[in-house]
């Protein structure tokens, strides 16, 4: 309850001389982790570094792994995604050695989340399976509810739709359980993970976060029902409204994408191009982002870091051992020979007495000097396996470079195939929406070549990626000529009209049809066998 938290904090502030060491570091946290909860309902409310910081660096000090886990936590939680996954990993790392669940399941959420952000839908796989695991081991309902719907929507990005619709299903039974705000998101998720087997349901369930808050997740999905329904126009109300609440450049291009294709379905041609020119250039956009806050690496570089640290801890450990077994021989030696000294003393009269304790003792110092050597040994032995920890440590940071420089490399290699790519698409797209009107209007066009067959592809299946999905599903191994003549089916034209179209006569037209119908994808992949 963060309004009573903060009359608790202001009175300690006002009340007490809060001293240096564990008094502020733990105060700090406390105050950090207030400002980061009012700061989702508040988001001009200042977060203190200072305080984190303050408190990160007392508990690295201070063995204390939950304090320490949770202040790298927040400090992710606070941070842009680069400086945040290297804080979250850091804090992942440390909890590993607690049995803090709770704190192990937002960890995990919150890593899943910055790999969804960056399309890392394997890495955000695996992290949002271990906060549901930790998050069922505590009772915090309205945190693993958060991240259920998490997991439901990596589901739904894989292809993986059944278990999306099971864990989205899951969150309707903890509705009575949760705020207004996170009811939406339930409703929002569950319409988007059924939206293909039940659409009144779907409907129902957008409708109904609306009603408690506006989304253009929640838009986008009655789009699509409007759409598939073909009622074109209520599509493009609703994404209209969608693009005011577009949380992100990814999103904005997105729902671009979509509005493009409602406006082609109702005959707004010149619109459709307008905005798909829009949609290219906000891809790029997306795409030079995502380049250059990719988290991948550091990601790598810390987890080869945190085992870098557990060798060294090792090494550290044989060297503790030797100090100890040595000073443990040289301890019991000399007690011994204290021992020996005393009864020697008391038995000053009797000679003999005395030389044969001089024998003993020196047979103590034989053994002693026997312990030393064994000890000398053992730290040559010790000596050896650090030298080889080191020679190891040293090889995974040449290691860790060279995986930096590579990246960095194939980024920029990336970088510049995807621009030269992307310059080419362009091209083709804007020539295959020109032949594509020309065809559309019956205009007969001659000396059909691979060029224009491959831009025609390329504007249709970039307007029409359910045509696009359904022909891959069917056919493979395609030839462009082929791909023409299925697309100017799709557009609705008779055997007469692509004959027409393509300067050819009917019968040919006929012809290749047939054969395409006769090599379905399962036979095309046989004969490839």
């Amino acid at each position: 309850m963060t309004d009573s938290a903060s009359k608790v904090i202001k009175t300690i502030e006002n009340t007490y001389n809060i001293k240096d060491g564990k008094e502020r570091a733990y105060y700090s946290l406390l105050k950090y982790q207030l400002q980061f909860r009012q700061n989702y309902i508040n988001k001009n409310i200042h977060v203190e570094d200072s305080l984190i910081n303050y408190s990160i660096l007392y508990y690295s000090n201070n063995e204390d792994t939950r304090n320490l886990a949770l202040s790298y936590y927040l400090k992710g939680r606070t941070s842009k995604n680069k400086e945040a996954i290297r804080y979250l990993k850091k804090s992942e790392f440390i909890a590993n050695k607690t049995n803090n669940n709770s704190l192990k399941m937002r960890i995990c959420g919150a890593i899943s989340t910055i790999n969804v952000d960056n399309e890392d839908y394997k890495t955000a796989l695996t992290y949002g399976l271990k906060s549901i695991e930790y998050g069922k081991k505590v009772n915090d309902n309205e945190t693993l509810i958060q991240f259920m719907l998490n997991l439901s929507s990596i589901y739904n990005n894989v292809g993986k739709y059944d278990s999306a619709v099971f864990f989205a299903n899951k969150c309707i039974d903890y509705l009575d359980k949760v705020p207004p705000t996170q009811k939406a998101s339930i409703y929002i998720n569950v319409a988007a993970a059924i939206i293909r087997s039940d659409t009144i349901k779907a409907k129902e369930y957008a409708l109904k976060s609306l009603e408690i808050r506006k989304s253009n997740n929640a838009y986008q999905i009655l789009a699509k029902l409007a759409r598939d329904r073909k009622d074109y126009a209520q599509s493009e109300t609703y994404l209209e409204e969608a693009l005011k609440y577009s949380p992100s450049v990814d999103w904005e291009a997105f729902i671009l994408y979509e509005l493009a294709q409602t406006k082609e379905h109702m005959g707004k041609y010149k619109e459709a191009n307008i905005i798909s020119k829009k949609v290219i250039e906000l891809r790029d956009s997306v795409e030079h982002i995502h380049a250059r806050d990719s988290i991948k690496e550091i990601q790598l570089a810390a987890e080869l870091d945190n085992k870098k640290q557990s060798e060294m801890k090792a090494k550290d450990d044989y060297t503790a051992i030797i100090v100890v077994v040595l000073t443990t021989i040289i301890a019991i030696t000399i007690a011994a020979y204290a021992i020996k000294r005393r009864k020697h003393k008391k038995s000053m009269d009797v000679i003999e007495n005395m030389e044969k304790n001089m024998e003993n003792m020196e047979k103590d110092i034989k053994t002693m000097e026997k312990h030393v050597d064994n000890a000398e040994k053992q730290m040559d032995k010790y000596r050896h396996n650090i030298k080889k920890l080191e020679e190891k440590n040293k090889e995974k940071e040449k290691e860790i470079n060279a995986a930096g420089k590579e990246t960095r490399k194939q980024l920029a290699k990336l970088k510049k195939e995807t621009e030269k790519a992307k310059q080419k698409e362009t091209e083709l797209y804007q020539k295959g929406f020109d032949i594509y009107n020309k065809v559309k209007n019956g205009t007969k066009m001659q000396g059909w070549d691979n060029e224009k067959m491959k831009s025609i592809v390329t504007f249709y299946t970039t307007i029409n990626t359910d045509f696009k999905k359904q022909t891959e599903q069917a056919y493979t191994g395609l030839t462009e000529y082929q791909y023409t003549i299925l697309i100017m089916k799709d557009m609705g034209l008779n055997n007469k009209q692509i004959a027409d179209a393509l300067g050819t006569n009917d019968n040919a037209i006929r012809t290749m049809i047939s054969r395409i119908k006769k090599r379905p994808k399962e036979q095309s992949q046989q004969n490839k066998e």
